[in-house]
């Protein structure tokens, strides 16, 4: 994202748009993607030393979480200073202007 400069792009051009994010997609518009390296980690991921997120939210996402995952989630974000919100796969945040709502028909989680 940073070499195509697409972080730049999403910042300046994506404001009163809509932007919907998947799985990545959402964990990058966060401030970090730190939690994407907690144990058992992102595949993904490996090798990335930069973990600070594109920052279009001033909060962190984890999503397609399970219980286990909660747990995880719930003992890293006591040692975290920014807000987290972990979804399953049934979840979702919706933001408009300053409006944050998870639209769930799942679980989630809110961590801050």
């Amino acid at each position: 994202m940073r070499l195509t400069g697409f972080d730049k792009w999403i910042v300046k051009e994506g404001v009163n748009k809509v932007y919907v994010g998947v799985s990545a997609g959402s964990v990058v518009m966060g401030q970090s993607i730190e939690v994407a390296s907690l144990e058992p980690a992102d595949p993904n991921i490996p090798g990335i030393t930069d973990l600070t997120g594109i920052g279009c939210a001033n909060f962190n996402i984890e999503p397609h979480c399970d219980e286990l995952r909660f747990n995880v989630l719930e003992t890293w974000a006591e040692s975290q200073s920014t807000t987290l919100y972990a979804l399953d796969d049934q979840s979702a945040i919706k933001i408009d202007g300053d409006q944050l709502d998870v639209v769930s028909e799942g679980n989630w989680k809110k961590f801050s």
